[in-house]
C-alpha cells in the first residue's frame, strides 16, 4: 500500500506536468522514507521531498538518501510545529535556529527550502542563509487554530524578498483560480497536498493528475477572464 501510493502521487503528477513529492513523516521510521525513494528511483522521475523536525544528523542522513535519487529539491520543516509529536525518545527537536539551518544548506548541492515561514523577519532573516527559498506555511492551521492563515501574511512577506528566493506557499489551494490569487499575493508557485491525496486513493495516478489537469484548466480560465497573459504577468491588481 504504501509503494502504491507514492506511485499514484509521483506517476500523477509526472502525467499533469508538474513535480510531485515524497516526505519523511514524523512517525515514520527510516526504513519506510527509504522505501519511498525507491519508488521515485524505480519510476526515473523527478520529485521534491518533504524533511519534517529531526536533529541535524538525522535529517542530514535522509539529504544523503535522497541525493542518491531524483530528488530536485528539498522543504525543511523550520519551526516544528506542535513539538510534543515531534518528540523522539530521549529527547524533544526543537525549531531550527537560523545556525542550524546554515548547516543544513552547507550540507548538500540540492537546493534547500525552508518551510513553516509566517512572518516577514523569518523570511528576510532565512534569504541570508544561503536557503534557495521559503514555504509559507502554517501547516494547515493543526496546531494553533488562531494562526493567520498563509494569504494573510504572503504579501508583506513578498514585499520583502521576491526576487531574493523562490517564494511556495500552501494552504489548501481547491481550485486554480486559488493558485492564481496565491500568485498575485507573491508567491512563484502553489504547493498542493490534500486533494491530491483523495486522488491518489480514489484513482491512482489518474486521480491525481485528473485533479491537477482540472486545477490547470480552471487557471487558465482565471487568467482569460483577469487578462493575464502568461504566470510572469500576475499581478496584485486583479485582487482589487
Amino acid at each position: 500500500k504504501e509503494d502504491a501510493f507514492a506511485e499514484a502521487m509521483l506517476a500523477g503528477c509526472a502525467k499533469a506536468g508538474t513535480l510531485g513529492a515524497i516526505a519523511d513523516g514524523i512517525g515514520d521510521p527510516v526504513e519506510v522514507f527509504e522505501r519511498r525513494l525507491q519508488v521515485l528511483d524505480r519510476l526515473g522521475l523527478k520529485a521534491i521531498v518533504g524533511l519534517k523536525p529531526r536533529t541535524q544528523e538525522e535529517i542530514i542522513a535522509r539529504i544523503r538518501k535522497a541525493e542518491a535519487t531524483g530528488v530536485v529539491a528539498i522543504t525543511i520543516d523550520v519551526d516544528s510545529s506542535g513539538r510534543a509529536a515531534r518528540a523522539l525518545p530521549g529527547q524533544t527537536v526543537e525549531p531550527k535556529t537560523i545556525k542550524q539551518i546554515r548547516e543544513l544548506v552547507a550540507a548538500t548541492k540540492l537546493p534547500i527550502l525552508v518551510k513553516g515561514v509566517m512572518t516577514v523577519d523569518e523570511a528576510v532573516a532565512i534569504a541570508g542563509t544561503g536557503a534557495a527559498g521559503i514555504v509559507v506555511s502554517n501547516h494547515g492551521g493543526r496546531v494553533l487554530d488562531h494562526t493567520p492563515g498563509t494569504a494573510e501574511v504572503l504579501p508583506a512577506i513578498a514585499d520583502k524578498v521576491k526576487g531574493k528566493m523562490i517564494i511556495l506557499v500552501d494552504g489548501t489551494a481547491r481550485y486554480g483560480h486559488d493558485v492564481l490569487k496565491y500568485q498575485a499575493l507573491g508567491a512563484d508557485a502553489v504547493l498542493i497536498g490534500r486533494h491530491l491525496v483523495r486522488g491518489a486513493h480514489g484513482a491512482g495516478a489518474d486521480g491525481v493528475a485528473l485533479f491537477i489537469n482540472t486545477m490547470r484548466q480552471e487557471l487558465e480560465a482565471a487568467m482569460v477572464l483577469t487578462g493575464i497573459a502568461s504566470a510572469r504577468a500576475v499581478t496584485r491588481k486583479i485582487l482589487v
